[in-house]
């Protein structure tokens, strides 16, 4: 290290102090460089590893006994819970126009229930189709047996069934897939997704928003507090499992769990209303 001395000679003193002791500074640091900076700027710079591996969690009851299906009906404002009080026409069903069979639910998952801070986790859609049930039997009008029922008559209602035993009804929304890299049985952190409902409709090109709330929300505060479906996402002893919280939703009757019996498995009811304009 070097000091730079000035001297001026207006200076009337005989003598200039110089420091008897310097500290040395040195200068070589390359084991610092190599095992500190260098190290510490790699980390910085490549993006962290995350698994995105994902596995199924298949819905059961109280028991831990599998569900035979999830039951998910919509009513529109007015009381409408039939596909004719939201604009589509007989034609449109038996045709299968795209009106209809681009129409669909969805359940948007977050891992919050506060809409000011949530971040959306996954989601599934299930597409408007036709069922065994929504097809006029012999013994009901032997004319028309073996077509839709009419407009009027075909309930706005979504069964979400196990795909891999049956292949009718709605298959996507039955099962649901998540990160496999997550703590599931932690018994002092439970952990938990939110799900909010809309319905696409093709038809008029309108999104409805949907809550399992028993009365209808009267305030903003009111409605965040009570438009999500909370899901209990656990891990058993072979499998992944997910529960939907009957009791989040504490002033509302519109979630039902009906649980298996030793000859009946069990079955999930969800009552949905239209969320009117605030």
């Amino acid at each position: 290290m070097l000091i730079k001395y000035t001297l001026n000679n207006n200076n009337n003193s005989d003598f200039i102090k110089l420091p008897i002791n310097l500290t040395a500074q040195p200068t070589g640091q390359e084991d610092d460089i190599n095992n500190q900076f260098v190290n510490t700027e790699i980390d910085k710079s490549v993006n962290d590893i995350i698994d995105y591996e994902k596995i199924r969690l298949t819905p059961v009851d109280s028991k831990d006994n599998k569900l035979s299906r999830i039951t998910v009906n919509l009513t529109f404002n007015g009381g409408g819970n039939h596909y004719g009080a939201i604009g589509f026409t007989n034609d449109d069903i038996i045709y299968r126009k795209n009106s209809y069979t681009y129409s669909f639910l969805r359940f948007n998952f977050y891992d919050s229930d506060k809409s000011s801070n949530q971040n959306l986790i996954t989601t599934f859609t299930s597409f408007c189709n036709i069922t065994p049930n929504d097809i006029i039997t012999p013994e009901q009008d032997p004319v028309l047996a073996g077509t839709s029922k009419p407009v009027n008559e075909l309930p706005t209602t979504f069964n979400l069934i196990d795909p891999t035993t049956n292949n009718y009804g709605n298959n996507e929304g039955y099962f649901l897939y998540n990160f496999k890299d997550i703590n599931y049985s932690s018994p002092n952190l439970p952990y938990y997704l939110y799900a909010r409902v809309e319905f696409n409709n093709a038809k008029t090109g309108k999104t409805t928003l949907f809550t399992p709330q028993t009365n209808l929300p009267t305030t903003i505060e009111s409605l965040l507090k009570n438009i999500h479906i909370r899901y209990l996402l656990t891990k058993g002893d072979n499998d992944y499992y997910y529960k939907i919280d009957t009791s989040y939703n504490k002033d509302s009757t519109n979630i039902k769990l009906i649980d298996s019996t030793s000859t009946e498995p069990g079955y999930m009811i969800i009552n949905l209303k239209e969320i009117a304009v605030l």
